[in-house]
């Protein structure tokens, strides 16, 4: 089937329009889950940032929708042919199963976005190949997917991106009837540029828009606007004279020091009521369904109280008028949780902001950091629960290399990383190692490198307190020839936590020598660091990563045969290798340990998977009610 779009009389186009489309989108209001699948690479996905539970957490809220901004063309191998990797679709294939059992509407947000780079004419080429890979792998899949075309085009003229995207329409409905596209404007999704957008041809469309009006209000304190707005502050809103801070001269003769002085007349809810009127507007006139995909205000300047009201305005106006919404973000800069806090659902939520957005009261308890007492782990196929990457690398970083893994199906690979680059794991919240090290703890992980005389930093930072010239201080491991060879082979590792010693601080670019004040109960984050000038090329790879308390010898050793699970991923079947002769049972969990199938283990060792979904997977075995060994394993 093909659709065209005209430009009709209005009368016809109202009289017309009306018969396709109702006035309401099927959702009311959700968040936009951010800094997830927005990276360079499905390989750098961390899938469990967010989990089932988070999407309970957000259904709980009061919430029936999550948008999912991805850097889709990040997720191809690229021109020409941008073919989707299939590492993306095993991981989005868990996302939208969480959706499906929390009942949530899921935008597919292709965020293919750079504000310093217009969209280029010929970017449907991409546009057309990616969503007619997406729209084939999901077309008979969960109705509450939405498929959104692409986030903010800009830099580029109205009608040819009115044209590109009729095409991608068109290119989809030819695969896939079923779900619904969301379609929008040039100029950044600017509300003002709706009224250039054609009458799109075809059902199941729905229109957005964004909205951060007042600009110099929503993004005070930005720092990726040129000029920066680093130095704008305590903005109140509504306008209030008495308590505007005076302009800093720098912007005087910039677009902000316009925006500064225009501010008393914009500054109220009547000036945004009539920006937000113009989507009504829309809505009205054209009669079609319209949601607003971002709006929020910035946390890191802005005054609690005047961010409150904003969103209290803009929230209640377009309820009033039948336009849903998904708020820009939910951990981020512009989201619901208290500034400066760990984002922890039962603990940080912003109260009131929570009230302003009409979402349900939850509640919430003081968070106290205890003293972990138990292994845990940093990094096995994924990163471990509440610990987030943070990655500086020149060189090529996988966090999902498959070629050889030591255990499972995952490891980490590292190539060419130049002086100073490092691969962080964040703990949030932080983390109280000090019973830990007390009793003997060790850093353990297998590694390997392929340049004799390599070295990298293996080190914990501590919290900076701000309190009496406290520093984010060092503790630190040279990983080098002293414990292992880099000899391109598989080498496991384990360093008492006790051995490591305290390098000194790099704080407000100035190094500061160690004082002894290094503090294991206030540990902020665990680093592998490239601080030396290294040979390149290198290639280093790094696997089961973990704090156990099974200590042994610094140094390195081989370990025990591990249970193997061919093919990885599967389709129809797995053998099962290196088992021992007593384990008689097992089970298979998902990722958020609900269980799946149980059963006896044959004397064959091959087990059916056929009837799994798509997805990653945990197989327990056992002897009798006792755990032998789990593993992770991709079914196709």
């Amino acid at each position: 089937m093909s659709f065209k779009f005209y430009q009709l009389p209005l009368f016809l186009l109202l009289i017309f329009s009306s018969s396709l489309f109702s006035q309401d989108v099927p959702f009311s209001k959700g968040v936009n889950l951010t800094n997830w699948f927005q990276v360079n690479s499905p390989y750098m996905v961390q899938i469990k940032k967010y989990d089932l539970e988070d999407f309970k957490n957000i259904q709980n809220l009061g919430c029936d929708a999550i948008r999912l901004p991805v850097n889709m063309i990040a997720m191809t191998n690229g021109a020409p042919d941008f073919q989707i990797d299939e590492h993306f679709f095993v991981l989005l294939d868990s996302v939208i199963q969480w959706a499906e059992i929390t009942d949530l509407h899921l935008i597919l947000d292709n965020h293919t976005f750079d504000p310093e780079i217009s969209t280029p004419p010929d970017f449907g080429v991409f546009l057309n190949k990616v969503w007619a890979q997406i729209a084939n792998h999901y077309k008979n899949g969960y109705h509450k997917l939405y498929y959104e075309i692409l986030n903010e085009p800009h830099g580029i003229e109205d009608d040819l991106w009115n044209n590109i995207q009729q095409s991608v329409v068109e290119t989809i409905r030819q695969i896939d009837t079923d779900h619904y596209i969301i379609v929008g404007p040039a100029g950044w999704n600017s509300y003002n540029n709706l009224a250039n957008m054609p009458y799109y041809n075809g059902e199941k469309l729905i229109y957005t828009f964004h909205f951060y009006d007042p600009f110099i209000f929503t993004h005070q304190g930005a720092t990726w606007v040129d000029p920066s707005m680093d130095k704008i502050t305590n903005i109140p809103f509504p306008y209030n004279p008495s308590t505007m801070p005076v302009m800093d001269p720098k912007y005087q003769d910039t677009w902000l020091g316009w925006a500064y002085n225009e501010y008393p007349q914009q500054g109220n809810a009547v000036f945004v009521k009539q920006l937000l009127d113009m989507a009504i507007s829309f809505k009205n006139e054209r009669g079609v369904p319209i949601f607003c995909g971002e709006f929020g205000v910035l946390k890191t300047h802005a005054i609690n109280e005047e961010r409150v009201n904003w969103y209290r305005i803009v929230r209640e106006y377009m309820e009033l008028n039948g336009i849903g919404w998904t708020m820009w973000d939910y951990h981020g800069d512009f989201g619901i949780f208290e500034k400066g806090s760990n984002g922890l659902f039962e603990h940080d939520l912003n109260l009131d902001l929570a009230d302003a957005l009409g979402l349900n009261e939850m509640d919430q308890t003081e968070f106290q950091l205890k003293p972990d007492s138990a292994s845990f782990i940093v990094y096995d196929d994924f990163i471990g629960n509440n610990i987030f990457e943070s990655i500086y690398t020149n060189g090529q970083l996988s966090l999902y290399a498959n070629d050889d893994p030591k255990e499972g199906y995952h490891y980490i690979k590292w190539s060419d990383p130049k002086q100073y680059n490092h691969l962080s794991f964040d703990f949030i919240p932080n983390k109280d190692l000090s019973l830990l090290t007390d009793n003997n703890y060790s850093l353990e992980f297998w590694v390997k490198g392929d340049k004799p005389g390599s070295k990298l930093d293996l080190r914990f930072v501590d919290t900076k307190t701000g309190i009496d010239d406290d520093r984010p201080w060092r503790n630190r491991y040279v990983l080098d020839e002293s414990l292992l060879e880099w000899d391109g082979n598989w080498h496991k590792v384990r360093i008492d936590l006790q051995d490591f010693t305290e390098q000194g601080s790099w704080d407000d670019n100035t190094w500061y020598n160690p004082i002894g004040a290094f503090d294991w109960s206030a540990i902020d984050m665990f680093e592998i660091v490239s601080e030396y000038s290294l040979q390149l090329p290198v290639n280093f790879a790094f696997d089961q990563i973990e704090i156990t308390g099974q200590l042994l010898k610094t140094g390195s050793f081989e370990d025990a045969p591990q249970i193997l699970i061919f093919p990885n991923p599967a389709e129809n079947t797995i053998q099962i290798n290196e088992l021992t002769n007593d384990c008689d049972n097992y089970k298979i969990h998902d990722l958020n340990g609900n269980l799946i199938t149980q059963n006896i283990l044959g004397h064959s060792r091959i087990l059916n998977t056929i009837q799994l979904p798509r997805g990653i997977y945990l197989i327990s075995f056992y002897s009798k009610d006792n755990l032998i060994q789990t593993k992770r394993f991709v079914k196709q």
